[in-house]
């Protein structure tokens, strides 16, 4: 994989190269200084983060992977595997190698965090089986849990705090 600053640097420079792991999907960092990417991997699926300064380095791994990032660029917050043993709802801090763990997650849902950050979305499996679209309010640490019976789909608004589902 490679960064292409502008016809006139072709090829670009090189930030990823496996032969073994072609990038699937590339996501880049709000602030734009850290794209993220991820490729198979023996454990599913696996997260890298490619700094426009460096190499790409692995960060974690799961199947299926879904993630977005929180808009200061900082945190990323992850859904990975299916609900049980497997499965993580998470605030990964790729920078300090912290994990925050927030529960089970649900199926086969992207997380989504709010332009301004200070709301998240994500799908939970929660205490009886119990599927629920959860809303956390990060600055005023509460949440609202919307029950879903099948599947789940939601976005946030680009411009205000405001949620379709």
């Amino acid at each position: 994989m490679y960064l292409l600053k502008d016809a006139a640097s072709a090829p670009g420079r090189r930030v990823f190269a496996r032969a073994d792991r072609a990038p699937i999907y590339l996501y880049w960092a709000p602030d734009g200084a850290v794209l993220s990417l991820i490729t198979t991997h023996p454990q599913g699926l696996a997260l890298y983060l490619a700094p426009l300064d460096g190499a790409a380095r692995l960060v974690t791994t799961g199947q299926p992977f879904y993630w977005d990032w929180t808009p200061d660029g900082r945190r990323i917050l992850i859904h990975t595997g299916t609900p049980g043993a497997r499965g993580r709802l998470a605030l990964l801090d790729p920078r300090a190698g912290v994990e925050e763990r927030l529960g089970g997650p649900g199926f086969f849902r992207a997380p989504a965090v709010s332009s301004g950050g200070r709301f998240w979305a994500f799908a939970r499996v929660e205490a009886g089986g119990q599927r629920a679209l959860v809303v956390q309010d990060r600055f005023q640490d509460r949440q609202v849990r919307l029950p879903y019976r099948s599947v789940a789909a939601f976005s946030w608004n680009p411009k205000r705090d405001l949620l379709a589902y």
